[in-house]
């Protein structure tokens, strides 16, 4: 979860987990951009196991790197619904972000490992 670069420690985003559980996440987890500040987090739902229910309930964590802030989304859907739409603050300029997901029965008893996904407007060019 850290890298040293020049005796200076590094969080590795993409190496954090916030919830270590049991409860199968969402697959195919896409996060798009539909206006300025406005996202849609789409999963696949036909995809289940034992554990998994219609009403289990994700939360999202989202973080911007440049501004060093949170917003965190607590249980804003349910895996039977496929999809949903959220807003983030105006304030912040939309241009890379580190998303995680969890998901967490409604019972409360069980929770997935979170998922990390990286939202990046403007991807690194490679040539």
């Amino acid at each position: 979860m850290f890298t040293v670069l020049a005796g200076t420690p590094y969080l590795v985003l993409d190496r954090i987990l916030l919830a270590i559980g049991t409860l199968p996440a969402a697959t195919k987890e896409q996060f798009q951009q539909q206006e300025q500040h406005t996202f849609l987090f789409t999963w696949d739902t036909r995809l289940s196991n034992i554990l998994s229910q219609p009403d289990d309930q994700v939360t999202l964590l989202v973080y911007h790197d440049k501004l060093d802030e949170f917003y965190i989304f607590q249980k804003i859907g349910t895996r039977h619904e496929g999809q949903l739409l959220f807003s983030l603050p105006s304030h912040w300029g939309i241009e890379r972000l580190h998303l995680w997901s969890i998901w967490e029965s409604a019972e409360q008893k069980r929770n997935s490992t979170s998922q990390y996904h990286l939202f990046d407007s403007k991807p690194e060019r490679t040539s």
